[in-house]
């Protein structure tokens, strides 16, 4: 495992943060010559760092250590995600995050779930299940560690395919949110499975719907994050590797890899059929923003 950087983010955002068993605050304490960490004011449970943030995993869940890829497999993902995994790049996905995270200032906060290495924001905190470089604060989409009413925005993007119970995540994030706070939700539609660790859902425009509106939430948005072009090309990209394993399975990659540049212009057709309606029914994926109710008066 990786030893932790010698300066990780202040815990400055424990003023909206709660333990992940009990839901009392956090308290800063002392863990070290360099290294703050917490503990529950209310059932006395300390949280250890994690490698560049707090580890709040909920009670019986361990920690997932940041462990690197060989170095052949690290640059060929590497490779491949920077043409093949655009998803985030395009131009309903920048507006639409754009808009969220406007809601941010120098007075709030905001959470990125399933952040990985991404950074949006100063103010948007990331969170994972597993620790990286990047992740602020270790824990689970189900058992959010953070107080209600709490947040300013929410981004989740192309994480919610992943979990088990993605309706217990999403009244999570409604828990967490204060009364008219964002929530940027973004799912794959027509791509193939890709397990980190596991891949359990794919949701239609109405799906995604359904499902924030069951938690509480107000749509205010709901279109394609990536369009059929971009379908065509993933789905293309998969078959010919799929193809070439037949051959010989370790062929699978470097086909890959060799599809995924000779079939990227597919991916341009996008920007022709963005504009008509029927793009929700072969969409690569879809966006919604929803917005916590405001609180009766």
């Amino acid at each position: 495992m990786t030893t932790a950087p010698l300066t990780p983010r202040p815990l400055d955002w424990l003023a909206v943060a709660a333990c992940p068993d009990c839901r009392a605050p956090l308290e800063p304490i002392r863990g070290g010559a360099t290294r703050e960490t917490a503990r529950c004011s209310g059932c006395a449970r300390p949280f250890a760092p994690s490698y560049s943030g707090l580890n709040l995993l909920p009670s019986g869940i361990e920690l997932r250590p940041n462990e690197a890829a060989p170095t052949s497999r690290r640059w060929r993902s590497k490779f491949v995600a920077s043409i093949y995994t655009r998803h985030n790049r395009s131009p309903n996905v920048r507006r639409a995050l754009s808009r969220v995270l406007a809601a941010l200032d120098d007075a709030s906060w905001g959470l990125n779930i399933g952040s990985a290495n991404t950074r949006y924001h100063d103010r948007l905190l990331n969170l994972d299940i597993a620790e990286s470089d990047n992740v602020d604060i270790v824990a689970t989409a189900d058992r959010l560690p953070f107080r209600d009413d709490a947040l300013a925005c929410v981004v989740s993007q192309e994480v919610f395919e992943h979990l088990p119970d993605p309706a217990a995540a999403a009244r999570e994030v409604l828990r967490v949110l204060r009364p008219g706070g964002l929530f940027y939700f973004q799912v794959p539609f027509i791509i193939g499975f890709h397990s980190a660790p596991h891949d359990f859902w794919r949701f239609t425009h109405r799906g995604v719907e359904q499902l924030l509106s069951s938690a509480g939430f107000e749509i205010v948005e709901i279109g394609a994050a990536v369009g059929p072009g971009t379908s065509l090309y993933r789905i293309s990209v998969e078959y010919f590797a799929t193809l070439a394993a037949a051959l010989a399975t370790k062929l699978y990659f470097p086909a890959k890899a060799l599809a995924a540049v000779i079939c990227a212009p597919l991916r341009w057709t996008d920007f022709v059929a963005r504009e008509y309606s029927n793009t929700n029914r072969i969409a690569a994926g879809f966006l919604a923003i929803a917005r916590k109710p405001a609180a009766s008066p």
